[in-house]
């Protein structure tokens, strides 16, 4: 009954009975040579938002990797934060609306964490006992978190040009790269655009009715863009569209929780590419990481224009980055102290059948001929390793299986959403206004038109 911790779709099995093979053999298997195989398919742009996108809600706990952080929702915590403190710390107070300031557009931008060198104090409280402002900030946590952002890119934080630009966002890896925060903009401004038609719709309304009102409609919207341009992307000729009206009938309609599977089966190190090329340079993950400048000095629509030129990385083995090579490190290790059960298992859990050889399932000759140097058996293959090893078709964006659980924690996430629930998916909830807005709705580029200036845009999209 602890939500802390984390589900599982398969119970562990004992590593007695299959030892594993030893570590550096199988991250050998993952680790790109300098050149990158690129997609067919996505764009970066779709690299970035997968990650803003399940940062929301795969969160593993710092302290104990069965746990986790998460409230287990798609509830755009990445904007509003995963509490009610962190919540009012994040709000003006008026209209409905959302701290923010106009930047050199006179768009809105998020408030800066950093006010003269130190946390703004209206986001951090340094009593250990109240529970005032973000919540990655609170109860001795600020210095936990300072460390731990310099450990993954040096200067992030201590560097002053880039102090300067942390935006106070809802989560504490809010500002991990320059298209997360783009994102976090794009909902900002709906949020604050949302506020204002609500408040002109009904002008009696005070500042908490047009403030939750406006927010049920941008996580609406926000599940709307997953399944009708992310899950799309996925799938690749499957037409999706969010039907919420048979899921409540069905078996696995209940509380969602997430799995570790699901935490593991997204590490999509492969899809990112080397560099960034944005206007005219290719950026190393270090200028493109916590790097807010960018933002301010170009605006977010070169930012959104650039990433949906450039293609992802091809998820496929022989294919992550070396600066992400402690990440995968770090999953084959927890996927192993988990006791995760081997790739055909979870094939046998998802009723797609297992493979009898390696030759059978791999994507390649090469790739089979490598897998047969570290595992016995196509019954030894890891799971992570076997999500990114096996065939797929012509234009796939993703194999089989990884396509079949992606689509199984989506939906089953997505559906069992208390907003999409009968009772709470009509206009009473919504407003009237509200209810018509989501009925025209018309996905990520709606909202990104709506929200920026169109004469800077030329492709925002997944696909490449």
């Amino acid at each position: 009954m602890d939500r802390t911790f984390s589900g599982r779709h398969l119970g562990p099995h004992d590593p007695k009975q299959r030892p594993y093979p030893p570590e550096a053999q199988v991250l050998a298997l993952l680790k790109r040579p300098q050149t990158q195989v690129d997609s067919k398919r996505s764009s970066f742009l779709f690299t970035f938002f997968a990650q803003w996108f399940t940062d929301s809600f795969l969160r593993t706990h710092p302290l104990d990797p069965r746990r986790n952080t998460s409230n287990h929702e798609i509830d755009l915590c990445q904007l509003y934060g995963l509490d009610e403190p962190s919540t009012w710390a994040l709000r003006d107070g008026q209209g409905g609306r959302m701290k923010a300031r106009k930047g050199p557009d006179g768009r809105d931008l998020p408030p800066l964490l950093f006010k003269n060198g130190s946390v703004d104090p209206q986001f951090y409280d340094p009593d250990p006992i109240r529970e005032t402002g973000l919540s990655y900030l609170r109860g001795g946590r600020l210095d936990v978190w300072v460390e731990a952002i310099e450990q993954s890119l040096p200067g992030a934080l201590t560097d002053p040009m880039r102090q300067a630009n942390v935006y106070a966002l809802g989560l504490d890896r809010g500002g991990s790269t320059v298209a997360y925060s783009v994102f976090n903009v794009l909902f900002l401004r709906e949020h604050n655009r949302l506020a204002g038609e609500l408040a002109k719709a009904y002008p009696s309304w005070d500042d908490n009715r047009l403030f939750e009102t406006a927010r049920l409609i941008n996580i609406r919207q926000v599940l709307d863009i997953v399944v009708n341009d992310y899950i799309r992307h996925i799938g690749g000729v499957f037409p999706f569209t969010l039907d919420r009206t048979f899921a409540e009938s069905k078996r696995w309609y209940r509380t969602n929780r997430i799995s570790i599977e699901f935490n593991l089966l997204y590490r999509w190190h492969p899809l990112v590419p080397n560099t960034f090329r944005f206007l005219g340079a290719d950026l190393p993950h270090s200028e493109y990481r916590f790097n807010n400048q960018l933002i301010e000095t170009h605006g977010i629509e070169a930012i959104l224009d650039a990433a949906s030129r450039q293609p992802a990385g091809h998820i496929g083995l022989f294919n992550s980055p070396s600066f992400l090579e402690k990440a995968d490190a770090r999953s084959l290790k927890w996927s192993r102290d988990f006791g995760l059960r081997s790739f055909n298992d979870y094939r046998e859990r998802f009723e797609l059948g297992r493979y009898k050889t390696i030759d059978e399932f791999a994507e390649n000759q090469t790739v089979a001929d490598a897998l047969k140097e570290v595992y016995r058996s196509m019954d030894e293959v890891e799971f992570m390793i076997g999500l990114f090893a096996e065939k797929r078709g012509d234009g796939e964006t993703m194999p089989e299986t990884l396509t079949r659980m992606v689509a199984y924690d989506a939906f089953t996430h997505i559906l069992t959403n208390p907003v999409l629930a009968s009772e709470v998916h009509c206009a009473d909830t919504y407003s009237p206004w509200g209810w018509k807005h989501i009925q025209n709705h018309g996905g990520l580029m709606d909202l990104v038109k709506r929200n920026c200036d169109e004469a800077k845009l030329d492709k925002v999209s997944f696909d490449l």
